[in-house]
């Protein structure tokens, strides 16, 4: 962990500064030739990623243990046996480098320990289930010496815990994955607007009429650069929400009804040819202009945002009402994926939200107290940008805190923490 000598209220004096300056329902179906994968498609090299969360490092010997990443949601189950010694084991969140990886990669040092018995890696993916396109796919990876990542097969899922194992006896990068996806795996659009929903495949599949991954001796199949899913293993498209949905063999088209549904997100899902029933499901959330968030899972609620350009380095978005709950992201220029940073970096990426604006007694923010308050971790999760727009064109997104930290402005204490998720479609303002 790392240890600031700082109080956690200069982050929210910096963030509230810097925010300052810039702001003056039935269920239809469809059913849907491209050419068939052909087994020779070229492994993915991708770079390795970079850390950006807190290192946690315990010691493991002979009796095993269990090391867990800050965040909670890796965790490396070591049995009795699989260590002869006293071993100095590390974790650390990293920017994902793996195309159809879910949330942050994770580091386990050191690289290529081996273990004289099965290890298990464990990922808790409740907090990611808006990015989850069908547990039938997921799988876990680990990227090898020459940048491929490779998914290990059998994994057990437990779905009641929200969680995904899988036994291995060796560390490296590792990250949640799914096999096939639908892209999006959620979006929000407006009213009347379209959106190409396309199904993609990650893996070779070993069957040539059903889909199954193809899994070599060493237990692990190879991710692939992306190809488009072939024709024949799509069974149908189904729209369970209100607008259409017009099937296009491996994509279908959703378009938005002309006034808000009562109810979001409207689920656009595909049927696969496959040994065992698999879908897989796309959310469109439809609405207007404004930011959508919620605390813990709870209820979904809207504020009236704008997304405006903060400096040469930063752009923001800030809700505007002068009353009631108020929330703020600083994040870096540009579209893509940006991991919370210290707030008092340079470069921000940043979250911060107060219950009541007009009596300011708890702010939240993008770091936390685990164990003793001077040790600080750096919320897991990102701001993510899938458009930019010029002045008068839309800004749309999503966020996740994981979790966020609730601190009382009077002492500085942490009363609380709690995830905190959000989507967003406002119009730029300049």
């Amino acid at each position: 962990m790392k240890t600031i000598k700082r109080n956690l209220l200069q982050h929210y004096i910096v963030l509230a500064a810097v925010v300052c300056c810039s702001v003056v329902s039935s269920c239809k179906k469809s059913t849907g030739g491209d050419s068939p994968l052909t087994g020779k498609e070229e492994n993915a090299i991708q770079p390795a990623g970079t850390t950006t969360g807190s290192e946690v490092i315990k010691t493991i010997g002979a009796a095993g243990g269990t090391l867990e990443s800050g965040d909670g949601i890796i965790s490396v189950i070591v049995p009795a046996g699989a260590l002869n010694s006293n071993v100095q084991l590390s974790v650390q969140s990293l920017t994902n480098t793996c195309e159809p990886g879910i949330g942050a990669g994770y580091r386990l040092l050191p690289h290529g320990q081996q273990f004289a018995k099965e290890v298990q890696i464990r990922i808790n993916y409740s907090s990611l289930q808006d990015s989850i396109t069908s547990l039938q796919t997921l799988g876990i990876a680990f990227q090898d010496e020459q940048g491929v990542w490779n998914m290990v097969a059998d994994p057990v899922i437990d779905n009641a815990g929200k969680t995904i194992t899988i036994n291995s006896t060796h560390f490296s990068d590792w990250t949640l994955m799914s096999w096939i996806k639908v892209s999006p795996a959620s979006k929000t659009i407006g009213t009347g607007e379209s959106v190409v929903v396309k199904a993609l495949q990650y893996v070779r599949v070993s069957d040539e009429d059903l889909l199954y991954p193809l899994v070599e001796n060493s237990k692990v199949t190879p991710v692939i650069k992306v190809q488009p899913l072939p024709t024949k293993y799509v069974k149908e498209w189904y729209l369970g929400g209100k607008g259409t949905l017009t099937a296009q063999g491996n994509k279908a088209v959703y378009t938005a009804p002309p006034t808000v549904p009562a109810a979001n997100p409207q689920a656009v899902t595909l049927s696969l040819r496959s040994k065992q029933q698999v879908l897989i499901l796309s959310n469109i959330t439809v609405t207007g202009d404004v930011l959508e968030f919620r605390i813990g899972g709870g209820e979904w609620q809207q504020l009236e945002a704008i997304a405006n350009m903060l400096d040469d380095k930063h752009n923001s978005i800030g809700t505007t009402a002068t009353t009631g709950q108020n929330i703020v992201l600083v994040f870096p220029k540009g579209t893509g994926s940006f991991p919370w940073l210290d707030g008092m970096s340079s470069i921000k990426t940043a979250f911060r939200y107060i219950p009541d604006i007009r009596n300011v007694t708890t702010a939240a923010i993008s770091e936390y107290y685990k164990d003793k308050e001077d040790d600080v971790i750096i919320s897991s999760g990102s701001v993510n940008i899938s458009a930019w727009g010029n002045p008068g064109e839309y800004v749309t997104g999503t966020f996740l805190v994981s979790p966020a930290g609730f601190f009382s402005i009077a002492t500085g204490k942490q009363t609380q923490t709690a995830t905190v998720e959000g989507r967003f479609r406002l119009k730029r303002l300049y």
